[in-house]
């Protein structure tokens, strides 16, 4: 992933969605905050282009309302108007990777008893084969 996109995706997941759920009209975003968050070094201009950039915009049903400070700053902030849907917006919905893979796994664990089972024998058969592995007071044994 681009660093431009885990920007995006970070802002949508960390302010964007969460605004949405509550309700909010508005959200705002400083640069400086996102760029500690994502522990990145010296990259506030790829934080400042991410969010100006319409690919952020259009797919996620936002409008860019104010940008406040200097152009690439750590104190720049933008101010998003949320729109009522993501379709609204670009015709399509906004597009979650991460989420698109909730469940993925069901089947499979289902097959194997359940997930919490499987890990569960997992874990006594690894306890099993560390305890045969060394003997107390002998070191490895081959």
């Amino acid at each position: 992933m681009r660093q431009a996109d885990a920007i995006r995706a970070h802002v949508l997941e960390r302010y964007v969605e969460p605004a949405r759920r509550r309700g909010d009209e508005f959200v705002t975003v400083k640069a400086g905050d996102v760029h500690r968050e994502m522990e990145l070094y010296n990259r506030v201009p790829n934080v400042c282009s991410a969010l100006e950039a319409s690919k952020f915009h259009s797919p996620n049903a936002l409008k860019l309302i104010k940008r406040d400070g200097p152009k690439q700053s750590t104190t720049t902030t933008f101010t998003f108007r949320l729109l009522n849907r993501p379709e609204a917006a670009g015709g399509r919905p906004a597009r979650n990777a991460i989420r698109s893979l909730l469940g993925a796994g069901a089947e499979s664990f289902a097959a194997l008893g359940g997930g919490e089972n499987w890990l569960r024998r997992q874990r006594a058969s690894f306890y099993a084969a560390a305890a045969g592995a060394v003997a107390p007071g002998k070191g490895r044994t081959a």
